[in-house]
């Protein structure tokens, strides 16, 4: 229960994750539109780094089932994860704009960007607001 507490925190942006202090760090939801080209644009506040580390959820987490895209600044990767084979993860320089996989893109428009604090978290806002739903009985009840 203490957990999942955590967890949603987390992802939140409420609790933060103990690092250095020159990491950046990443607060809130935003809601963006993909245009027809497959990319959305960074929320305003995510934009002071341009070179990112993306990578799936699922390929990394096989006992979360929840399916989303995190999205590290590089230097926050390279140091979190200096032995973590890249074979997951593909850097990609964005400036302001990031490009979506087509296997989001054939079922939705729209996105979800999450601070998590060293991280960020994509993903579609129906997936998100099912989760949160699903936290909010054992948050209330526990």
């Amino acid at each position: 229960m203490v957990r999942y507490l955590i967890d949603i925190g987390r992802r939140m942006g409420i609790l933060p994750r103990a690092q250095p202090q020159q990491m950046p760090q990443f607060r809130g939801v935003y809601e963006m539109a993909l245009d027809i080209t497959g990319k959305a644009l960074i929320p305003y506040p995510y934009q002071a780094t341009d070179r990112w580390v993306f990578f799936r959820s699922d390929f990394d987490d096989e006992n979360s089932g929840e399916k989303y895209i995190c999205m590290y600044p590089r230097e926050t990767y390279d140091a979190q994860f200096p032995s973590m084979a890249m074979k997951n993860a593909y850097p990609q320089r964005a400036e302001k704009r990031i490009y979506i996989p087509r296997e989001w893109r054939d079922y939705t428009n729209r996105i979800n960007f999450i601070g998590v604090g060293d991280h960020i978290e994509i993903w579609d806002p129906d997936a998100w607001n099912k989760y949160i739903a699903d936290l909010m009985p054992s948050v209330e009840g526990g």
